[in-house]
């Protein structure tokens, strides 16, 4: 076939990684851009001890925090809004991040990313199933799934970052920090990072980072590009594809290249959900398509959907002949992660302490993705980007409050405690 992206796509969940060979996985190490790199002296631990209790949990939590996000696309940008995005990216590079967070912001991060296992064993097991993943591509089949998961970050050179933060990039993310002049080049970096964030979603993640996303003031830019490319492993006929109508939720009807194919699928029916897992080739990533048994209760299935019913769907498939008809479709996606974990519960980011000495505050957290579905398989490809200031306005220890938006007001003479004048100041 064509060499295509390719993903994993349940729902809108996706989670790459890149194909190992031999007697034990082996990540996908990308060429280092010129420059100087700041790491750990310590390997990447390629046999991570992380028992099927924590395995499951963060399993667990993952499909958790995947659905949540989910909801909270939907609700912000609007329920007609075609949603697709890579939850298993935004968690690594949250992870990373997570490394170096101290205060409010690491209380938060971890309420709103599900991140429930102590640090000691949720580094290791995020490793581990990484590497669990990069053997998903040694499939005995004549094309074999493309699999890759990529962490490259850059930080301002001249600059400091501690021990500790950089042990866990490299140990349990085979990460370093690429040493860059923001200070003096912003844009230049800028495209740097995209340059090489495309090369390693070939081409589909043109520009992670917009203008204005780097500054002078940034220090450090945590990065996570994801890479999929597999073929069905029913494919479909182009000759049977044909010109149907696909009925929206207002009802209204578009015409669309809809595929047909006739194979043994895994089916799920219930008086709830219908669905239907198509593999990819090698059988052991899959395209989960669901949708509620009762195209009227639309709005209410969608509210109700989380990982538990989900995964009950798909442990509970029964593989049968029958027949699927699918439309050929195209998503490009551009998410303000920040925006949406603010309004999930995550509004300090000014806390990262265990990275630097310096005064750093997370500006942006910037998720793009594609995928494109067709008879041979599906292409796909998504990035996330954390972006990290110097904050020179950032809190001294103790409490610092700034009242730059309305407040209260009051003249008071307190050995009598008398108030003299009160005013409230709304737009001076």
């Amino acid at each position: 076939m064509s060499k295509k992206l390719m993903a994993l796509a349940t729902l809108s969940m996706f989670t790459v990684t890149i194909a190992g060979c031999g007697d034990e996985p082996t990540p996908f190490v990308p060429p280092d851009p010129p420059g100087q790199t700041m790491a750990s002296p310590l390997d990447r631990d390629m046999n991570p001890d992380v028992d099927e209790a924590t395995r499951a949990q963060l399993s667990a939590d993952n499909g958790e925090f995947a659905f949540a996000l989910f909801h909270q696309i939907r609700e912000t940008m609007g329920e007609s809004h075609n949603t697709f995005f890579s939850p298993h990216s935004i968690s690594i590079a949250l992870a990373m991040t997570y490394a170096g967070a101290s205060g409010q912001t690491y209380e938060q991060m971890g309420e709103v990313l599900r991140f429930r296992l102590v640090e000691e064993e949720l580094h290791p097991a995020f490793n581990a199933l990484d590497l669990d993943l990069g053997t998903r591509g040694e499939a005995d089949v004549d094309n074999p799934p493309v699999l890759r998961v990529v962490n490259h970050n850059w930080a301002q050179e001249g600059e400091e970052f501690f021990d500790d933060f950089l042990e866990v990039l490299a140990v349990h993310y085979g990460a370093g920090l690429q040493m860059v002049d923001f200070r003096e080049s912003p844009d230049a970096v800028r495209q740097e990072i995209n340059g090489f964030i495309s090369e390693m979603t070939q081409g589909r993640i043109n520009e992670l980072l917009g203008p204005g996303t780097v500054s002078s003031n940034t220090r450090l830019v945590l990065t996570n590009a994801i890479y999929f490319l597999a073929d069905w492993h029913f494919s479909f006929d182009e000759s049977d594809t044909s010109t149907r109508p696909f009925f929206r939720a207002d009802g209204e009807s578009v015409d669309v290249d809809m595929m047909r194919n006739r194979a043994n699928y895994g089916f799920f029916v219930d008086e709830r959900t219908h669905a239907a897992v198509l593999d990819y080739a090698g059988r052991d990533l899959a395209f989960v398509a669901m949708k509620p048994a009762n195209a009227a209760e639309l709005d209410d299935w969608l509210e109700d959907l989380d990982a538990a019913h989900f995964h009950h769907v798909v442990s509970e498939t029964g593989r049968e002949r029958g027949t699927v008809r699918l439309p050929r479709f195209q998503i490009d996606g551009d998410y303000d992660v920040k925006g949406l974990f603010a309004a999930m519960g995550w509004t300090v980011f000014n806390e990262l302490d265990r990275m630097s000495s310096l005064m750093l505050s997370i500006a942006e957290i910037i998720h793009k993705s594609f995928i494109l579905v067709d008879e041979e398989g599906t292409e796909a490809a998504a990035a996330t980007g954390v972006v990290i200031v110097e904050d020179n306005d950032a809190p001294e220890p103790g409490i610092s409050m700034t009242f730059n938006r309305p407040f209260v007001y009051a003249i008071y003479d307190k050995p009598t405690e008398t108030i003299l004048f009160l005013g409230a100041l709304m737009d001076p």
